[in-house]
Formats: C-alpha cells, structure tokens, sequence
C-alpha cells in the first residue's frame, strides 16, 4: 500500500486521474485532505504568492507531553523565506 497525494487548480482534473487510475484496475482510497493526512493547516495567500504551513495540533501534543503547557508562549516565526532553487538539482527519489 503506498499514499499518494494529488493537487491541481482544477479539482476536476483530480477526479479524471482517480477515474483512469481506477479504469486500470487500482485500488484507491480516499483518505480525504492533505491537511487532515499530515495535521499540517496549508494556508495559501494568493495576494503575495506565500503559503503558511502549521502545525498545532502536533505541537501542542509535544508541549502537553513535556509538561510545558503551562510555561508563557512565545512567538517563533522563520526570519527568512524559502524560495525555489531555480538552479538546484531535481528532486531525486
């Protein structure tokens, strides 16, 4: 069993995949939003082109399990934004 994950602006180009992955004979299994797969909240804004990625669910699981929910929270934010290497090597699997 191996997951899988598809995007596109279209969701109906998502379905006419699962359709002719299906018509192979595949067997899918919906599991529902990338989000919800990966406790990951994907926020695009499409204003500036950045996209939010958080994940509060997981980290409040690891501040109960150190026993730190009850220490002052404090703000963390990346003090750099990631960009596409336009000259980096491709992805390699």
């Amino acid at each position: 069993m191996y997951d899988c994950f598809l995007y596109a602006k279209d969701p109906a180009h998502i379905q006419e995949v699962i359709e002719q992955l299906c018509a192979q004979n595949m067997q899918l299994e919906e599991e529902g939003t990338a989000e919800g797969f990966l406790g990951v909240d994907i926020k695009p804004n499409e204003v500036d082109g950045t996209i939010t990625l958080t994940q509060t669910g997981l980290t409040n699981r690891i501040i109960k399990a150190l026993g730190c929910d009850d220490l002052p929270s404090v703000t963390t934010s990346a003090d750099t934004i990631l960009h596409k290497d336009e000259d980096g090597d491709p992805a390699a699997w």
